[in-house]
């Protein structure tokens, strides 16, 4: 099921995750969870910007003879209250596309934002087909970009580009590291030791994109398991 999801707060970051937040039920009432698999356009949740939208897909394992189909989306991550809608999937609506408009400020490719004691940087930006094996699908293309992590702190720091970096797309589609293109990398971002103090860590990290898909955003999110602090760097 591909479903979109957009933050309307012009300035609260919100949090939605849909593994807790959206579940599917027939007509007999059996609910099902989602399922791990995935179908390459993955819905990204975690916490929304003002403005933004997370649209991709989610996916349910149900018995062949299923009816009745409908999806329950709970808008409050809170324990205790529930509030939300219920989608019949078996009937039509007149449905509207939820178009992003991120509220807040976007940098450029070599600006760097400093956040604590992180001072994070977005060098350069380009496009390669890989090599050998390491290649994109057809159509696509890696978006390589090249960036610099400074830790200004007493203590070692450690960063995954894999959790704490992400493309977005206008549309709100979210696009993961490329763990084949940033292997292809003669000077990939290595990840192998922290980073430590009063130093800096320079590297290239890929991303595999619809080829010149534009415009495409470099989310970094400095505290993972807090809000208010991703950070949207426009690449192209």
């Amino acid at each position: 099921i591909e479903i979109a999801a957009k933050n309307k707060d012009p300035e609260e970051f919100i949090s939605f995750r849909s593994f807790f937040q959206v579940s599917l039920r027939d007509s007999e009432s059996y609910e099902y969870s989602q399922t791990f698999r995935g179908t390459g356009r993955r819905l990204s949740s975690g916490e929304l910007a003002p403005g933004e939208v997370t649209r991709g897909d989610i996916v349910f394992e149900v018995p062949q003879e299923a009816s009745g189909l409908s999806l329950h989306v709970d808008m409050d991550e809170s324990l205790f209250s529930y509030g939300g809608a219920i989608i019949d999937l078996e009937s039509e609506g007149s449905g509207r596309t939820l178009m992003q408009d991120l509220n807040v400020d976007v940098y450029g490719v070599g600006d760097t934002l400093e956040f604590e004691d992180i001072r994070f940087t977005p060098n350069e930006v380009r496009t390669s087909m890989g090599s050998g094996y390491r290649e994109p699908d057809s159509g696509n293309e890696f978006l390589v970009v090249n960036i610099t992590v400074e830790n200004n702190s007493s203590e070692e720091l450690s960063v995954s580009t894999l959790l704490q970096m992400d493309l977005k797309d206008e549309m709100g589609y979210t696009y993961s590291t490329s763990v084949s293109g940033t292997s292809s990398l003669d000077r990939r971002f290595s990840q192998g030791q922290p980073i430590a103090p009063n130093s800096k860590k320079r590297g290239e990290i890929a991303f595999e994109v619809e080829q010149g898909l534009s415009p495409v955003y470099l989310m970094m999110d400095f505290e993972i398991f807090d809000e208010g602090d991703k950070t949207f760097f426009q690449l192209r």
